[in-house]
């Protein structure tokens, strides 16, 4: 079977373990071989269409989708760019894409899919696959962030759940049969910092993360027999509108609180505070860096990309990328004493 480079990051930082690490990504605007592959790619499905590859990506209303579309689009890929309330809540992000796309002569459509709705998801996903015959990337981006003690509420909970651990796996489901019968697919999971660490008053928001790590390394040891592969994108904060969206489901949770709930928010009064003081805005990379790191797995070699991407500052990924490789010395260990090892050729090489 064919071997997967180790994790890497978006700086250039030594590895711990030493082993070789393919498809480094600098920081800031894209590195020019990468430039130049994306014109040439252009050139390429200019003359062939047919050979053009098609990507979709969720939650493009803003942040890492809007420009990750954008990025893609404008390097030669069709993109389908999804969003929920597109006639809605999203239409004046819908539409703005459609104006870039007609003004740049872009191949981006704007579709509606609801990562929450079984429904639109499959109908999303279903549309796609009738009008561009396959999906050959997968940017599953969509996801929110409801902070909080983890004690407060159910609720808020199980909806947290819904988007960032179901709505994953929907994607997954609707889109990998077409991809295992193409012998082909990248899924690209976006993930966080917080997938793999725990920061208090985020408790919820790093589970669900945690299990995305989990679920999406899962499906990078299953789908590789079928040509397909699995790529993990750990950001830092960007200047998205993450925050902001925070700010607002933080607000509601509060005001929706029973009265049961109500009395531990009051015990819960300091946490509430630091809740508070950790969703202002703040200086934070451009999230294009993060597009850049979509652009360039989608544009590696398969076999080539790395299992995952820490996108963050360097004196943040040193640490990530050492719990990493560290995790994975654990992964390989516990494989192989259950009689698994020819897993580990899925994703890594050991």
């Amino acid at each position: 079977m064919q071997s997967r480079p180790s994790n890497t990051t978006q700086q250039d930082t030594p590895d711990p373990t030493r082993r070789r690490l393919l498809g480094h990504i600098a920081a800031g605007p894209l590195a020019v071989g990468v430039i130049a592959s994306a014109a040439a790619t252009a050139t390429a499905y200019a003359s062939d269409p047919t050979t053009q590859p098609v990507v979709l990506i969720t939650g493009c209303s803003s942040g890492f989708g809007y420009v990750t579309a954008l990025t893609l689009a404008r390097s030669g890929f069709h993109v389908y760019a999804s969003m929920r309330d597109v006639g809605s809540q999203n239409a004046s992000a819908a539409n703005a894409l459609r104006r870039l796309t007609k003004d740049q002569r872009l191949q981006l459509d704007v579709i509606e899919i609801d990562i929450d709705e079984d429904e639109s998801v499959d109908s999303g996903v279903r549309g796609v696959l009738d009008e561009a015959g396959r999906i050959d990337v997968v940017f599953n981006n969509a996801g929110i962030n409801i902070p909080g003690p983890i004690e407060l509420s159910m609720d808020a909970a199980r909806r947290s759940f819904e988007t960032n651990v179901f709505g994953q796996l929907r994607m997954l489901r609707a889109i990998a049969p077409s991809m295992r019968q193409n012998r082909s697919g990248l899924f690209i999971q976006m993930s966080s910092g917080l997938g793999r660490l725990v920061q208090p008053t985020s408790g919820m928001y790093c589970a669900t993360k945690f299990a995305q790590e989990a679920m999406f390394e899962a499906a990078a040891y299953e789908l590789h027999p079928f040509g397909v592969e699995v790529a993990i994108i750990q950001p830092s904060d960007h200047q998205t509108r993450i925050k902001a969206n925070s700010r607002r489901y933080f607000k509601q949770l509060m005001d929706g609180l029973d009265a049961s709930d109500k009395a531990r928010a009051r015990d819960y009064a300091e946490h509430v505070k630091i809740t508070k003081a950790t969703l202002e805005d703040s200086p934070a990379p451009d999230p294009q860096e993060v597009a850049d790191i979509v652009l360039k797995l989608a544009q590696t070699p398969a076999g080539q990309r790395p299992l995952r991407t820490a996108a963050m500052p360097p004196e943040l990924a040193e640490g990530l990328n050492q719990l990493n490789a560290t995790l994975e010395g654990v992964q390989a260990g516990l494989l192989q004493s259950s009689g698994m090892g020819d897993w580990l050729e899925l994703s890594t090489n050991h």
